[in-house]
C-alpha cells in the first residue's frame, strides 16, 4: 500500500501534527489557567511531556526501522554481519556436519 520512504514520512507526519495539537491545546487552556500559578505549572509540563513522549516514540520507530528489501546483494541488515565469501565457503561443510552430528 505504502512504499517505506512514504509510510516512514506518513509516521513523521503523524508526530508533527499530534505535537501541533498538543500546543494548540495548550493554548486553549491557557485562557482558564493563566491566573493559578498551580495550573500554569502542570498545563506546562503536561503539554512537556507530552511532546516529549511522542519525540521518544518517534526516535525509537526511526531506530527500530529496518531495511525492507534484503534480498538485493550486498544489503544486509545492520543487526546481522555479511559473512565473507571465503569464510563461509571454508566452514560451511564442517558446520553442517557438525549439526547432523548432534541429531
Amino acid at each position: 500500500m505504502f512504499r517505506p520512504r512514504s509510510s516512514r514520512m506518513f509516521k513523521t507526519c503523524g508526530y508533527v501534527i499530534s505535537t501541533l495539537s498538543v500546543i494548540l491545546l495548550a493554548i486553549v487552556a491557557w485562557k482558564g489557567a493563566k491566573d493559578d500559578p498551580v495550573l500554569v505549572l502542570l498545563l506546562a509540563l503536561g503539554a512537556l511531556t507530552s511532546v516529549i513522549g511522542m519525540l521518544c516514540r518517534w526516535i525509537a520507530f526511526l531506530r527500530d526501522e529496518k531495511p525492507k528489501d534484503l534480498s538485493k546483494p550486498g544489503r544486509a541488515s545492520p543487526a546481522i554481519p555479511e559473512v565473507p565469501a571465503p569464510f563461509q565457503a571454508r566452514h560451511a561443510p564442517e558446520e553442517s556436519a557438525r549439526r547432523a552430528s548432534r541429531r
